[in-house]
Parts: structure tokens; C-alpha cells; sequence
């Protein structure tokens, strides 16, 4: 009994964790909750169940969540036994589709080239890490509210990299100075509309107004083939006292939605996909 109760306060401390986490990318997330379900083999189903609502209410904007909470539960309805099995094989999936859209990565960067950024994506952090030879200079926005960019900036400086982290406002200052704009995705959807972190669109905007490419590094279990840019889910608005006091009213959203037409190309585990010619 006493190792069950432990078991069931684990499991609610796990879950606690990735609904409050506001500042990790969609592929920590999604191994955090492939992780949150290994452990639940003896949860009950009214857990369970309230449990899947809550990371999707909580992540409304990351289709690799969205995924992974689904395929997840579907493994806890079938055979809750399965679950560690099923989680090791789904995070083991994650990683590598993730490597190989990285090994795609040198495709779109020309030498002395200069980068634009938001936000602070694994996979665009693993891409530029790669290619580093090849970057004259990053620009990181800094992503509010959660200002993950500067852990961006921090870690591309200890990997030699010339990095320049920027306010969000600055975006139109970023785009005349960097070549192109790469950054992650947390949704990618039937048009080609791209889900991420709340600046990317007016990013990739004023970067194609100054005549530079963007794209977006991602990987396939980020598709979600049921929605497109006018019929995605609302964004779950976030506690206003991220980005104010007092009493003041804010609209504190995480994510944006960039159109296809703003998108030079897809760089995924599958090659490089060109949206407004597919």
C-alpha cells in the first residue's frame, strides 16, 4: 500500500511538472511525457484520463505533445504493461527522426552565413552546433515571455559561436542584419502552416520582406494532417503576471501561426520540403 501511494504521488508530482513547464521546446516536453507514462502501469483510469486532458490543455500549441500524450494513452488503454516498452521505443522514434532532419541541416546554409532565431528549439540549436564552421554570426530573439532565447544565446556562445541576443521587438533590425531565418516548429499542419513560438511570424515577415529565406527544422511526427492555419485549436491563454503587475489585463499567448507563404522550406528527417510547391 505504502509503495502504491508513493507510486500514485510520483506520478501526480510528474504530471504537476510538465503542466506547469513554460520553458522547455516541444521535444523535451513530448520525452517528458512519453517518460510521465512509463511510470503509470498501475494509475487508475479517472488519473489517467484527467491526465491526457491536462497536458493537452496545457500544450495546445505543440503538436509532438499533442502526439505523444495520444499515442501514449492509446498504449495505456490497450496494455497499461506495455507502457515503458512502448515509451523507449516512441522517444527512441523522437530522437532519431530528430538526428536525421539535423544531418539535413547543411543543405540550406551557404558558408559566412548569418542566422536569425527565436526561441530556444533543440533541433535549431543542434543544427547551428553542427554547422558552426559555417556561421558567421546568430541572432536569438529572446523569446517572451519565458525568454528562452537567452538559454539559446548562453549555450551557442559555449559552443564558439559568434551569438547576438536580441529583444523581440528588435525584429526588423534581426532581419537586415542575418542571410536567413531558421527556427523549430511545434505543429506543422495540412497547408504548411507552421505552429511556434508567438514572434516567429512577424520574423519570417520581415525577413522576406528584406528578401531573405526562412525555414523551419522539424520532423514528421510534428505533422498534424487534421488541422490547417484557419481551423486550429485556440491557444490556451497563459497567467497575465508572466508579463505584468498589478491588475492590468494582458493577452499572454505562447505560440503564432506563420503562413505557408512566409515559408521558404520545410528541413525535416524526411529532406527538405518546399510548402507553397507540394
Amino acid at each position: 500500500m505504502v509503495n502504491a501511494l508513493m507510486a500514485g504521488n510520483n506520478s501526480e508530482n510528474s504530471l504537476n511538472e510538465i503542466v506547469r513547464d513554460n520553458r522547455s521546446g516541444s521535444t523535451e516536453l513530448s520525452l517528458k511525457v512519453a517518460d510521465f507514462y512509463s511510470r503509470c502501469s498501475s494509475c487508475n483510469g479517472d488519473f489517467m484520463k484527467d491526465a491526457m486532458g491536462r497536458i493537452g490543455s496545457a500544450h495546445s500549441g505543440m503538436g509532438l505533445v499533442r502526439n505523444t500524450n495520444r499515442i501514449m494513452f492509446s498504449a495505456w488503454e490497450n496494455d497499461p504493461h506495455s507502457l515503458v516498452e512502448e515509451s523507449e521505443k516512441l522517444k527512441l522514434q523522437i530522437k532519431t527522426l530528430s538526428e536525421k532532419a539535423v544531418k539535413n541541416s547543411p543543405d540550406i546554409l551557404p558558408d559566412g552565413v548569418s542566422v536569425a532565431t527565436i526561441s530556444n528549439s533543440s533541433a535549431v540549436r543542434n543544427a547551428l552546433v553542427l554547422n558552426r564552421k559555417k556561421i558567421a554570426r546568430v541572432y536569438v530573439l529572446e523569446s517572451r515571455p519565458g525568454l528562452e532565447g537567452q538559454s539559446m544565446a548562453e549555450e551557442l556562445d559555449r559552443n564558439g559561436i559568434d551569438t547576438v541576443l536580441m529583444v523581440d521587438a528588435a525584429v526588423q533590425k534581426a532581419s537586415q542584419l542575418a542571410g536567413i531565418a531558421i527556427c523549430g516548429s511545434d505543429s506543422v499542419l495540412s497547408d504548411y502552416s507552421l505552429v511556434h513560438k508567438v514572434g516567429t511570424y512577424p520574423l519570417f515577415m520581415s525577413m522576406r520582406k528584406e528578401n531573405r529565406k526562412t525555414y523551419s527544422l522539424s520532423i514528421s511526427l510534428k505533422f498534424e494532417a487534421e488541422f490547417d492555419g484557419g481551423s486550429y485549436p485556440s491557444f490556451a491563454v497563459h497567467d497575465p503576471r508572466e508579463i505584468v503587475q498589478g491588475n492590468l489585463e494582458a493577452l499572454n499567448l505562447y505560440f503564432d501561426i506563420t503562413p505557408p507563404t512566409l515559408i521558404t522550406a520545410y528541413v525535416t528527417d524526411r529532406g527538405i520540403h518546399l510548402p507553397r510547391s507540394d
